[in-house]
């Protein structure tokens, strides 16, 4: 039983883990396409 819950508290972990990776990789190209480039076309 105990093998179990760390089973499932490891799975847990890695897929917030890989959410959290996603969501920040997303977000960080959200970013880049909406506001460094129109940034970086304005400076130009």
């Amino acid at each position: 039983m105990d093998e179990k819950n760390t089973w499932f508290s490891w799975r847990e972990f890695i897929l917030g883990l890989i959410l959290n990776i996603l969501i920040i990789v997303i977000s960080f190209m959200v970013y880049d396409c909406y506001v460094v480039g129109p940034v970086l076309k304005l400076v130009r």
